[in-house]
């Protein structure tokens, strides 16, 4: 049932989608050494957006749909992009975990591979497929076993390809 307002009205601003996502802030509030208040979007007035319900909202857009009220749906899908990108990895050089985010203008299925200098695949990051937005993936090099060095990072998705030359100082 979506929140009213004391007059009636709907409140589309204070509609929550269920379980989903409670079990999501819970997560994140636990993952963020500042936390965040993990019971829903908006706070008790049911209007004011919590600091982390932008954040989540982008990376749920395609479920707001599923069931129950929906909440800024017009507002997310003019967020989207309209391109596929890929961004250079951050920080770089790093040690041992740098951040690779790429953008999907459309649910697609996306692979992600690390490549030494000389062309040897050396990591399959990511081979699934992954929602329309901007995503993003913790790459750790210690868990792939890499040795200091460059390397690349290319991303295939609905046809789309771009490389990107990353660094790792041990």
């Amino acid at each position: 049932m979506s929140p009213v307002y004391s007059d009636g009205s709907l409140n589309n601003a204070g509609a929550l989608m269920g379980c989903t996502w409670w079990c999501i802030f819970d997560w994140y509030s636990h993952q963020h050494a500042g936390g965040y208040q993990s019971m829903g979007l908006y706070g008790m007035d049911r209007i004011t957006a919590k600091p982390v319900a932008p954040v989540l909202k982008s990376g749920y857009l395609p479920y707001y749909n599923l069931g129950g009220a929906v909440t800024d749906v017009e507002n997310d899908i003019e967020d989207l992009p309209t391109e596929f990108l890929l961004e250079q990895n951050y920080p770089n050089p790093f040690n041992p975990e740098t951040k690779i985010v790429f953008n999907l203008p459309k649910d697609s299925n996306v692979k992600l591979k690390i490549y030494d200098v000389l062309g040897n695949e050396v990591g399959l990051i990511i081979n699934q497929q992954r929602v329309a937005g901007q995503n993003e993936i913790t790459l750790n090099a210690e868990k792939l076993k890499l040795a200091s060095g460059v390397y690349l990072y290319r991303l295939e998705a609905d046809g789309f390809t771009s490389v990107k030359k990353m660094i790792y100082l041990k």
